[in-house]
C-alpha cells in the first residue's frame, strides 16, 4: 500500500508541502510472461534462448511506458485547488491547462511518483530462468506487475503489452498473487460531507496546510468496502519527508513520535467533525492528555 498523507517535495518546480487525500485508487494486474524453446548445452548456443527472448521482451515492456491521460483524471481537481499556494507565476499555468497541459503532464514524468499518478505503470518483479552454469535453459518466465489508471482497462493494457513484446511465441497469463487482480476503483467525490470532514480534521492539527484529492498509485483494502458508499477515501496523516517513500515495505520504515501523537488527534477530530450534531471547535489536546 501507498498511503495518503503529508507528501513534502519538489512539486511543479518548487518545493510544495501538502496533504493528498485519496478520492480513488489504481487497480492491479499481475501476469505471467512465459516461453519455451529449445535448451541445450552452453558450448553450443543457439542464436536467441528463451532467456534472452524473455530478456527482450521485459527490456521492451521496461523501455515503453504506458501513455499518460494528464487533463482526464483526478490530477486536474488536485491541482485546481492547490492553485492558491503556488507563486502567481506557476498558477498561470496551472489555470491554463488547455495551453500549458502538454508542459505540465512532461513535468509529471520526471519523477516516479507523479509519473504514476498519470498513466498505468509496468514494473518487473521476477524473472526466473536456468537450472545450472552450463544448461541453456528452455524456459524462461518473468511475473510483471502492472498499477493501471482509471482510464485503462484490463483488455487494454493487455493488448498494449502484447503489441510492445511482438513475440508470438511468448506467452501472457493473469495470475493471482497476495493481492488478487481487481480493477481501477470509481471516483469519490471531492466536494462531499466525508471529504469535508477529512479536511477539517487535517488542519485542525496541521494549520494552513492545503489539502487536495489525489490518486492512490497503491491498493489498499477499501476495494472491499465500495459496496457501502460511493465516496471511499484512502487516507492517513503521516508525514512523508524527501526519501521516506523509499522505505515503505523496506528498512528503516518508522513514523516520528510526534506525528504518531498528531495521528491521534487527527483521528478525534474525524468522529467530532464527522458528527453533525457537535458544535464545539477542533480537538487540540496536548500530548501529555492522551
Amino acid at each position: 500500500m501507498v498511503p495518503m498523507g503529508l507528501l513534502s517535495s519538489s512539486f511543479f518546480m518548487l518545493s510544495l508541502t501538502g496533504y493528498r487525500v485519496g478520492v480513488a485508487e489504481k487497480g492491479l494486474l499481475t501476469i505471467r510472461l512465459s516461453i519455451n524453446m529449445t535448451g541445450g548445452h552452453s558450448s553450443a548456443p543457439r542464436a536467441e534462448s528463451s532467456l534472452s527472448a524473455m530478456a527482450r521482451a521485459v527490456a521492451k515492456l521496461s523501455q515503453t511506458p504506458h501513455p499518460h491521460h494528464f487533463g482526464h483524471g483526478v490530477e486536474v481537481d488536485m491541482l485546481e485547488q492547490l492553485a492558491p499556494y503556488f507563486p502567481i507565476a506557476r498558477r498561470v499555468f496551472i489555470s491554463n491547462l488547455w495551453l500549458f497541459g502538454p508542459l505540465v503532464a512532461w513535468l509529471f514524468s520526471q519523477k516516479p511518483e507523479t509519473a504514476a499518478g498519470i498513466r498505468t505503470t509496468t514494473s518487473v518483479t521476477i524473472f526466473n530462468s536456468g537450472i545450472k552454469a552450463n544448461v541453456i535453459p528452455g524456459y524462461a518466465e518473468a511475473i510483471v506487475n502492472h498499477r493501471v489508471n482509471p482510464r485503462d482497462s484490463f483488455d487494454e493494457v493487455l493488448e498494449r503489452d502484447r503489441d510492445i513484446i511482438d513475440d508470438d511465441r511468448i506467452k501472457i497469463d493473469l495470475i493471482p498473487t497476495v493481492l488478487p487482480n481487481h480493477p481501477p476503483s470509481p471516483i469519490s467525490s471531492s466536494k462531499s460531507f466525508g471529504f469535508s470532514v477529512i479536511r477539517k480534521s487535517v488542519q485542525a492539527i496541521f494549520k494552513d496546510t492545503p489539502v487536495a484529492p489525489a490518486l492512490c498509485i497503491g491498493n489498499t483494502d477499501t476495494r472491499h468496502y465500495l459496496a457501502l458508499s460511493d465516496n471511499v477515501y484512502r487516507f492517513t496523516p503521516s508525514i512523508f519527508k524527501p526519501g521516506d517513500t523509499k522505505r515503505f515495505h523496506g528498512p528503516n520504515e518508522r513514523i516520528a513520535k510526534d506525528n504518531y501523537v498528531q495521528t491521534v488527534h487527527f483521528f478525534q477530530n474525524v468522529m467530532f467533525h464527522a458528527d453533525t450534531s457537535v458544535t464545539r471547535g477542533p480537538q487540540t489536546h496536548a500530548p501529555h492528555d492522551l
